[in-house]
């Protein structure tokens, strides 16, 4: 039974800070150096200061913490006193299409895996988990939210909360993407929408970091309290709003092996056919393009297995055979560096300058095979989906102290 509720929002004082779209920023594992960099010039209230801090080591958890205090003690972050969840719509541009992806933010009771209510798809890395509990330790709080997806091909959830929103609090334009925030109060409404959702699966889209690390705080914690719950967006799974793409391979080394090597045992392994890397054709969901010297030579290929099924997905077959079968099983020396990239042409520019040696183009993942395998108890490969857009950090805090 997934417990779905409002929460004392930790938010922005417009009076204090203006515009949000100078406040708010990505989740923390897409920005880089000079993404950090850009948004500490932005504005001085940046959230970035919470989430990314420039701080080296250890101290930046430190300086988060002493930041998220020192904004409370201003009133430039203050905390509701009605427990509330918060409407939150997305307009962008996809491929040249127009979405609005619809969803809200609330609290949620954080259940283990194994009870079947919260499941994962992704497999996890353990110093991005052991970064963000460091943090929360610190400041005592969720600063982002776990991004989930559930089914409700009715829409009930999202007519009750549309029927209650009222005038908007927050309209956010960043990057060319139009956020747009309600905040739901009454109480009939959050009774409602915790009744709505206490029968939901809930299938973790991004996050899956954030919401390891809220089941390690809480365990470490233990006891009862606002720190069994975990800040989630929620997103309906019908309709159009979820556009997910693929995360693409690109390998610095395969030490030894060459890309012509790799090649012929390709084609021993699988159906191949020669395709030029620049086309932008799109892929089976079971196939994937080998791109190797310089981009003068590719491949697309998939197994012969035609089962449509989430087993044939590209990114497990590129995992269990190619890998860890064809690649680590003929190498004696550390692993290959890959890097997960998620535009197909900047993938294809570090091929044909060399700073990468090869790389593996991803079909787009289907919505349907990712439930189908989380409900199947797989985790499949780390980064595996890229969902479009991402959810901004700052829009509410969690605050996990009674």
């Amino acid at each position: 039974m997934a417990v779905v509720k409002g929460f004392h929002a930790i938010l922005y004082n417009s009076e204090k800070t203006g515009d949000l779209s100078n406040i708010v920023a990505p989740p923390y594992d897409v920005i880089d150096s000079a993404g950090q960099e850009s948004l500490y010039e932005k504005h001085p209230l940046n959230f970035v200061r919470l989430i990314l801090s420039k701080e080296p080591g250890e101290k930046r958890y430190i300086s988060a913490a002493e930041t998220l205090k020192k904004w409370l003690d201003e009133k430039i972050l203050q905390r509701e006193e009605k427990p509330a969840i918060f409407q939150y719509f997305q307009d962008f541009e996809f491929e040249g299409n127009r979405f609005t992806r619809k969803g809200f933010i609330a609290a949620v009771k954080i259940e283990g895996f194994k009870n079947g209510v919260v499941l994962p798809h992704e497999k996890t890395f353990k110093k991005h988990k052991d970064d963000r509990l460091k943090l929360t330790e610190a400041c005592e709080a969720n600063l982002s939210q776990v991004f989930s997806i559930y089914s409700d091909p009715e829409g009930l959830v999202e007519k009750t909360i549309e029927n209650s929103a009222r005038e908007p609090f927050a309209e956010i334009d960043f990057e060319g993407i139009k956020n747009t925030v309600w905040k739901v109060n009454d109480e009939e409404t959050l009774a409602r929408v915790s009744d709505l959702m206490s029968d939901k699966k809930l299938l973790i889209a991004d996050g899956h970091h954030r919401y390891e690390t809220a089941i390690n705080y809480r365990n470490k914690r233990g006891g009862n309290g606002l720190h069994e719950y975990v800040m989630m967006f929620l997103c309906r799974a019908e309709g159009n709003s979820l556009v997910v793409g693929p995360t693409h391979r690109a390998v610095k080394n395969f030490n030894g092996i060459s890309g012509a090597e790799l090649a012929v045992n390709l084609k021993k392994e699988f159906e191949c056919a020669e395709i030029s890397a620049m086309s932008e054709e799109k892929l089976r969901r079971d196939q994937i393009i080998f791109v190797y010297d310089k981009c003068e030579k590719s491949l697309v290929f998939s197994p012969e297995n035609k089962e449509k099924t989430y087993k044939t997905m590209g990114v497990i077959t590129l995992q269990n055979t190619i890998i860890e079968k064809i690649i680590e099983g003929k190498m004696s020396a550390p692993a290959p560096e890959i890097i997960f990239i998620k535009s197909r042409a900047e993938i294809l520019k570090l091929i044909k300058t060399g700073e990468c040696e090869a790389g593996f183009i991803m079909p787009d993942p289907l919505i349907k095979d990712v439930m189908d395998a989380a409900e199947q108890g797989v985790r499949m490969p780390q980064k595996t989906t890229y969902f479009y857009p991402k959810i901004l950090s700052g829009i509410a805090i969690n605050p996990l102290w009674n």
